[in-house]
């Protein structure tokens, strides 16, 4: 019963901590090589993680995890 209780207590932390992760964020911003001009509307993604996102205007991207 009482490593019961220690599992439980020890869930309940590690929950919590989940919980108050802070956001990670990749950014970046996407340019042709030899134009170095802004590319609009190009997909990036993060392998391994199934996140991404799409350039804006201006090649400008955002990722949050």
């Amino acid at each position: 019963m009482k490593r019961l209780l220690t599992l439980l207590l020890f869930s309940n932390l590690l929950l919590s901590l989940l919980q108050a992760q802070p956001v990670h964020q990749i950014r970046g911003t996407v340019i042709e090589k030899n134009s170095r001009q802004p590319l609009e509307f190009i997909n990036v993604m993060v392998l391994g993680l199934n996140k991404g996102g799409v350039t804006n205007a201006e090649g400008h991207f955002t990722i949050e995890q």
